[in-house]
């Protein structure tokens, strides 16, 4: 079992071929072989730093580690535990610079769902408010309009 908060990437995947998947686990889990977790002393690493850095290295990964020619890419391990790595001496620091990614990633994750709202919300309007085939009255209009709407000629 892998502990809750544990960095784990995906090791063997045709995925790797364009991104490298990292994230944490929300709770505790089995991983199998495809998966990779990375166990360190928490005491010198911060979880979301490692993730947010490696987040940084990916097109060297893909670039330097991934193995590719095979049916399906895969992590070099060795090369992957040989990977030199930047880190803050203070563990505070690497907390700091964590948490600043974490709250870029949930800013982006509200905005997200609101662009995924908003695009359904004009996907109904875009219907609404053009009339329908053969009409000549739109379903919904703003105030203070009420005529009939032309048919015209593009050209």
């Amino acid at each position: 079992m892998i502990p809750a908060n544990t960095p784990m990437f995906i090791s063997r995947s045709g995925i790797l071929a364009n991104s490298f998947p990292i994230t944490r686990a929300l709770c505790d889990v089995a991983i199998n072989q495809d998966i990779k977790a990375l166990l360190f002393d928490h005491t010198v690493f911060s979880n979301d730093y490692i993730v947010h850095y490696l987040e940084s290295k990916e097109q060297f990964i893909l670039k330097s580690i991934v193995k590719s020619g095979t049916t399906v890419q895969s992590v070099s391990i060795p090369d992957f535990e040989k990977m030199p790595i930047n880190i803050p001496a203070s563990k505070d620091e690497q907390d700091r610079i964590g948490i600043y990614f974490e709250n870029l990633d949930t800013l982006i994750t509200l905005h997200q769902r609101k662009y995924d709202k908003l695009t359904k919300v004009k996907k109904a309007m875009l219907e609404k408010m053009f009339p329908k085939n053969g009409s000549l009255y739109p379903e919904i209009r703003f105030k203070g309009f009420t005529d009939a709407w032309e048919q015209r000629e593009l050209g």
